[in-house]
């Protein structure tokens, strides 16, 4: 028994470090547009290397979840029955944003940290590579770091509590500072937390985040089109 607890520790401690790796790995198109940015280069060229870099992202994920004990990763399986159950959860989620905003103007501040700091970026960064890291890098590279590596395979055999864990990590990414934040990240991050869970694959999570945030970047072009 020592010894099968022993390898199965040394087994999460290695999927521990691998699942670092792999979120460093998906800040890399976010490190792309910084330093294109930075150093004040073209729209095309700042899109072309966000675009090249998300691309590489994307391939990585899908070959990780080929590779690893993890379920591979099947879109086709999303029925139209599973489309309007997302749609219910999306409508949670605006619910949840909408009492985390209240919130927030009550304590007489107007948006999240993460979200100004989103707002900042958006102002000199083009929407092409905009759009990229907040409808494909985000969701994808979140869902399955916190929805699937964190609770299958760091917490194997924990599972429950590798859930919780991983809706925690992904509400301290997001940096909340205040009880609005907190409901605004904190609650999202339960409920894509539970779909997960619920549904038993990371598919449902993603198209979920993808949803959520497709919104917000349509309503944030729609409003850049209104007179100041």
């Amino acid at each position: 028994m020592k010894k099968w607890m022993e390898k199965k520790w040394i087994s999460n401690g290695l999927w521990l470090l691998i699942g670092t790796a792999l979120f460093l790995a998906t800040q890399l198109p976010m490190v792309a547009l910084f330093y294109g940015v930075q150093y004040a280069w073209s729209d095309l060229m700042i899109n072309a290397l966000v675009l090249g870099m998300t691309t590489l992202l994307v391939c990585l994920l899908w070959w990780f979840m080929k590779w690893s004990p993890l379920d591979r990763l099947d879109f086709s399986q999303i029925s139209g029955r599973d489309l309007g159950r997302n749609f219910l959860f999306f409508l949670l989620l605006l619910a949840n944003n909408f009492v985390g905003a209240t919130v927030l103007r009550n304590i007489g501040e107007t948006t999240t940290a993460n979200q100004e700091t989103i707002q900042g970026l958006s102002s000199v960064a083009p929407q092409l590579a905009m759009g990229l890291l907040l409808v494909v890098v985000a969701p994808l590279g979140e869902e399955i770091i916190c929805r699937a590596v964190v609770p299958r395979l760091v917490f194997k055999g924990y599972e429950k509590i590798g859930y919780l864990v991983g809706a925690a990590v992904f509400a301290y990414l997001h940096g909340p500072s205040n009880l609005g934040s907190v409901i605004i990240y904190g609650g999202m991050s339960l409920i894509l937390t539970w779909v997960a869970y619920r549904y038993k694959r990371v598919e449902y999570s993603i198209l979920l985040h993808l949803t959520l945030n497709s919104f917000a970047f349509l309503v944030t072009i729609l409003l850049s089109f209104l007179p100041a």
